[in-house]
């Protein structure tokens, strides 16, 4: 049997490994042409790109399209497909920004959301003694 038509029968309808042993070396690969991205390649291409990806993680698309040999929609459906590659993708802070947003706006309706001091030191005196009043509360 030719080593193609091996191949081939290895691969699913869209192109995605139907072994799990080819799911690693996938996740291996996107996840080796993120860090070479984020070393090389600035976050955005400027600072008026829309910021839904980053360049790293599109690199990383675009090695995945080449390492598989397949189109940019057999691509979309192996992330469809293939949660583990869509984990490997996603940056690490993603969906902490709401935990953060809770906090700030418990604070603000506990303790109001003005701030009386004029001076800049006193401004972040009084923004601290907010923020341990809300931690003492809670």
């Amino acid at each position: 049997m030719s080593e193609s038509k091996r191949r081939r029968r290895e691969r699913g309808l869209f192109g995605q490994p139907i072994s799990e042993a080819g799911d690693q070396e996938i996740v291996r690969t996107v996840k080796l042409a993120l860090r070479l991205g984020r070393r090389h390649l600035a976050d955005h291409a400027h600072k008026y790109a829309p910021k839904k990806y980053t360049q790293a993680q599109l690199f990383a698309c675009l090695i995945l399209k080449a390492h598989l040999g397949c189109t940019y929609r057999k691509v979309e459906e192996l992330l469809v497909l293939m949660p583990a590659v869509r984990e490997a993708l996603r940056p690490a802070d993603y969906g902490q920004r709401w935990m953060c947003e809770s906090v700030n706006s418990a604070i603000k309706r506990i303790s109001g959301s003005t701030l009386r001091s004029r001076k800049r030191n006193t401004l972040f005196a009084e923004a601290a003694l907010k923020v341990v009043a809300y931690a003492v509360k809670v």
